[in-house]
């Protein structure tokens, strides 16, 4: 069971960048918010770097504004800090 839910998040992993790669990040964004809505751990992590990635480092430090005191906050806000344009 656990290795085929593993398989499962990495499917949907790999499809948002397979989206992100086609030009279609919007996409990609959508299915990591989901997987975030599911509570699937590292999905906080691959949604604010996507968003950040995408110009939408704002709404991704919103995002992680709703996290705080979760263990997984401080490396999405790190991802975030270095994807985040420069004034």
């Amino acid at each position: 069971m656990r290795g085929e839910r593993a398989a499962k998040t990495t499917h949907r992993a790999s499809a948002a960048a397979q989206l992100e790669g086609w030009g279609r990040a919007s996409e990609g964004i959508e299915i990591i918010q989901v997987r975030m809505e599911a509570g699937h751990p590292m999905a906080l992590n691959s949604d604010t770097r996507l968003l950040a990635r995408h110009g939408r480092a704002e709404e991704a430090f919103t995002v992680l504004r709703s996290h705080i005191g979760e263990p997984s906050l401080a490396v999405a806000l790190g991802a975030v800090a270095a994807w985040r344009p420069r004034p």
